[in-house]
């Protein structure tokens, strides 16, 4: 009888925590939060950690799932809001041009909004 109390009192058997998966998650918030100006290296990071530990965890080897995802998740986020941010950098330039994007970073010809600006139609 006292075998069974042992046994009923130890605790079960613990698997870690898959460390690929939890940095899966660490670099793409990081990528999210901290690298506002360049969050594409924690992103793409995010998005190869979280594969790596999906499989991983397939394997049984850890637990974490939920890490991976959130991993997953951040980093095509992140890499989705870039390729916006670039999209729109590229917009500005092809219509307003390099001239149109210099008086807009130094307000020349804003006295009178965007109808100053090189592209733009004058009533």
């Amino acid at each position: 009888m006292t075998e069974t109390s042992k046994a009923a009192g130890t605790p079960a058997a613990t698997q870690q925590i898959n460390q690929v998966a939890l940095w899966a998650m660490i670099t793409g918030i990081a990528g999210l939060t901290v690298g506002w100006m360049v969050p594409l290296p924690f992103c793409i990071a995010a998005v190869i950690l979280g594969h790596i530990g999906l499989s991983q965890l397939k394997r049984g080897q850890g637990t974490g799932r939920g890490y991976a995802i959130a991993g997953l998740a951040t980093g095509y986020t992140g890499i989705a809001i870039a390729i916006l941010f670039i999209g729109l950098i590229v917009l500005a330039f092809v219509t307003l041009g390099f001239d149109g994007i210099a008086q807009l970073l130094n307000n020349e010809g804003m006295r009178d909004g965007w109808r100053d600006m090189p592209g733009m139609m004058n009533p």
